[in-house]
């Protein structure tokens, strides 16, 4: 009822959970009327958004390991291949590797993601278009030691039930991935992990006190700037499991589905790394340089 009240912005909105709207973008992600939420945007064709198309320059690197792959209910052998979510995503909506529903996956990585300029990595799910709306939906969490994971702040703003073969409105979703087509890889800022943080530590905090404790039993141990493991746990959203937005209301989510249930994995895409690898042939020219190099101090020293 009050995600109700919010989306219509009765008289009643004042007294609604979103008193103090958690909206870190300062009104360049969304639309607002007096402080709060009416959409989430734009998609994945807009600019200023956080949409990555798999071929864009801003991405460096993919996930080139994984661990702990918990494979949830309805999915067949047939889509557990974990190692399909790993290196470039090629755009193959079967080129997957499916968590079933409830399922979680950690992708590991052979530079650190690290806290930089913008969206600091993408994940990519295999959506055929977001302007569908056939969206299945995961959180995301970071860890620096594999152990300790702090989830991104996220908010859903849908109010009702979603059958297996029902559609999301991609504007109702923020931060849980995906709400981008099967070409198109949601980023994610490691600064906003801070951003919540200090949020919490104010008076206006209205996440829910479950995230809360979760997010602080965590944070300490996360440092933003070495980010090893990606954590993307699928989302049963038929209202009965307990899967919630950061402010404790319910995400829906395509339920009752069979075989291929849950969040399609295809790849993550790391936009900002620690140590910044060099191109094949900025390597090349390295190497040369280092053997003519070596060359010349032998001759000098024969001489």
């Amino acid at each position: 009822m009050k995600k109700s009240i919010l989306l219509t912005l009765a008289a009643s909105l004042a007294c609604s959970a979103f008193a103090a709207p958690y909206l870190p973008q300062n009104g360049e992600y969304y639309e607002t009327e007096d402080g709060y939420p009416l959409k989430f945007g734009p998609d994945a064709k807009t600019a200023g958004n956080v949409a990555f198309h798999r071929e864009s320059s801003a991405i460096k690197a993919w996930a080139t390991g994984y661990k702990d792959y918990k494979v949830g209910t309805n999915v067949l052998e047939s889509w557990q291949t974990p190692e399909k979510a790993l290196g470039t995503v090629k755009g193959d909506e079967y080129d997957v590797v499916v968590l079933g529903d409830g399922g979680s996956i950690t992708l590991t990585f052979d530079n650190p993601i690290t806290n930089g300029d913008g969206c600091d990595f993408a994940v990519f799910e295999n959506a055929f278009s977001d302007k569908s709306g056939f969206l299945e939906l995961a959180y995301v969490e970071v860890s620096t030691d594999g152990e300790h994971f702090v989830r991104f702040p996220n908010l859903y703003l849908g109010t009702s039930y979603i059958g297996p073969f029902d559609s999301h409105n991609p504007d109702l979703i923020y931060n849980l991935a995906s709400k981008y087509g099967k070409n198109y890889g949601h980023g994610f800022d490691l600064a906003e992990l801070e951003y919540a943080y200090n949020y919490m530590m104010s008076e206006g905090n209205e996440f829910s006190a479950e995230y809360t404790a979760e997010f602080l039993r965590n944070y300490n141990y996360v440092d933003i700037n070495e980010i090893n493991y990606v954590q993307i746990i699928d989302i049963i959203g038929d209202g009965k499991h307990g899967y919630t937005d950061s402010m404790g209301f319910d995400i829906f989510d395509p339920s009752d589905c069979i075989e291929s249930a849950g969040f399609d994995l295809q790849g993550i895409g790391v936009i900002n790394q620690l140590h910044n690898v060099p191109e094949p042939s900025a390597c090349a020219a390295i190497l040369g340089a280092i053997a003519i190099a070596f060359a010349l101090k032998r001759r000098c020293s024969k001489k």
